[in-house]
């Protein structure tokens, strides 16, 4: 549809704008040509300005890798960022496929998806794997090429069927992941790091505790004297 409306807009345009010139040709045209060239180039305004409005309306398909939907873990993630739904999605790796890989027993490779419909705001989520992923890949091996293609409707037609492409490069996130064995190391801090604050917070009772602790043994020494000089007399 998107295709249609535009062509049909810009051929009218290229239309009035060959008439303009042919008038601007005509000794006793020109000022009706100079007002239809004029004319022309405020339409061409207002349908750029006309298909950007239409466009808002419409649904947009993001395909993106990151790695702050689930801790330490990349994930493949499907987005609608659009006002529509789109229909028929279908996503491309053209070039090399896209690996999920958890361990050597547990990986899958994806050269195509497809998802009959996805809602505006909705996204699918798709775990690739940890730290680990990237010790079976090089830089190289982890730029994907991709192709998303959607419908604005239910009918798969050639008027209602957009495409985009993008890259997605995967090996950008080689530094912010921690390996298993760093996590490890982390975890076993875990304990001296508490016994350390456990000290403090003693230390810092303590020394909130010891001026009364002050006044208590001064406050006994006075009547320890009161009581010596009742005694003597």
């Amino acid at each position: 549809m998107r295709r249609l409306r535009t062509a049909s807009i810009y051929l009218s345009l290229l239309l009035l704008t060959v008439v303009a010139i042919w008038l601007l040709t005509q000794t006793d045209k020109k000022i009706e040509g100079t007002a239809l060239l004029i004319s022309v180039f405020s339409l061409v305004t207002a349908g750029i300005t006309l298909n950007q409005v239409l466009d808002s309306k419409l649904p947009d398909v993001l395909v993106e890798v990151t790695d702050n939907k689930r801790y330490n873990l990349l994930t493949l993630v499907v987005k609608n960022i659009g006002k529509m739904t789109a229909y028929n999605v279908q996503i491309d790796f053209t070039e090399n496929p896209l690996v999920r890989f958890y361990h050597e027993k547990d990986q899958e490779e994806y050269n195509q998806l497809k998802y009959t419909a996805l809602a505006p705001n909705n996204e699918l989520v798709i775990a690739l794997g940890g730290a680990s992923y990237f010790g079976n890949f090089k830089d190289e091996q982890l730029i994907h090429q991709v192709s998303v293609k959607f419908n604005i409707g239910r009918k798969d037609t050639f008027l209602n069927r957009y495409k985009n492409t993008s890259t997605i490069d995967i090996s950008s996130f080689r530094k912010t992941l921690s390996y298993p064995n760093e996590e490890i190391a982390a975890y076993k801090k875990v304990p001296d790091e508490l016994n350390m604050i456990s000290r403090k917070i003693s230390e810092i009772a303590t020394e909130i505790s010891r001026p009364r602790k002050e006044a208590e043994y001064k406050k006994r020494l006075e009547e320890q004297k009161s009581k010596g000089k009742k005694n003597g007399k």
